[in-house]
């Protein structure tokens, strides 16, 4: 498999956390897809991929938005792999396209039923000849949309993105994020649900675990004091409280 990551330019880093490149032959089996907190557009120059949806695949079109979400869900492709996608600060995806962020959780959609315009402009910006230059014309393709939204430069979104960015680095406590912010948690709350789609303390768990899955990423075996450690260093009470919430968020147990 060949991955690669691409960082957005300065203007557009409040709304996009990178673009990836993935390239693949085909035989890959199911895949576990863990919640990360970040939507994501996809663009599938390669074979359809299918999600699992209760006791069936549903096909993926080649432009599609993700949504947040809750708990981890299985995709598998369908032959050659080659994708370019977009991963979204968590209310990136809201300012760029007005789309209510609830109706996206937990789902996918294809671009078209969102944003035709912005479809034909990423799937335009694929008839580059190599991939950075790929990758240039998507920045100046958000930049233009986010442009035209009237986001760029004014703190458009500012609560959800500064709660999310302080949740994300490690502030596990919405009230205390509030405090510091110096709003009223309601407003967290109602920001979040307008534009990120789930609550900030869904997300705080959510980011947690993601620390959680880099750290042990990182580091083979455990460091210091094992699956306890581990728990002690990310604010869980014990390592069970780390295991439940594995279970709930990734569906799995750590290990």
């Amino acid at each position: 498999m060949e991955y690669r990551e691409h960082e957005p330019p300065t203007a557009l880093r409040p709304f996009v956390r990178l673009a990836w490149t993935m390239r693949a032959g085909g035989g890959g089996g199911r895949e576990r897809v863990v919640p990360d907190g970040c939507p994501e557009i996809i663009l599938n120059r390669g074979a359809a991929f299918r999600r699992w949806e209760g006791s069936a695949f549903r096909s993926q079109g080649e432009a599609m938005v993700v949504g947040q979400l809750r708990s981890a869900i299985f995709i598998e492709p369908g032959g050659e792999v080659d994708l370019i996608g977009i991963r979204f600060e968590p209310a990136g995806l809201f300012a760029l396209t007005g789309v209510p962020a609830p109706a996206l959780v937990d789902s996918d959609a294809g671009l078209d039923q969102v944003d035709r315009p912005l479809r034909a402009g990423l799937l335009s910006a694929l008839l580059a000849e190599h991939e950075r230059a790929i990758v240039r014309r998507i920045w100046s393709v958000l930049a233009r949309r986010y442009d035209e939204r009237g986001a760029l430069g004014d703190g458009c979104g500012w609560v959800a993105s500064e709660a999310a960015s302080r949740l994300r680095r490690g502030g596990s406590d919405v009230s205390g994020v509030a405090r510091a912010m110096r709003v009223h948690e309601r407003t967290i709350e109602r920001a979040f649900r307008d534009e990120v789609g789930i609550g900030p303390k869904l997300a705080a768990r959510i980011f947690r675990l993601s620390r959680v899955v880099a750290e042990i990423g990182r580091e083979e075996p455990l460091g210091e004091g094992g699956w306890a450690g581990v728990a002690l260093r990310h604010g869980f009470s014990d390592q069970s409280h780390l295991i439940r919430d594995f279970r709930l968020i990734a569906g799995t147990t750590p290990g």
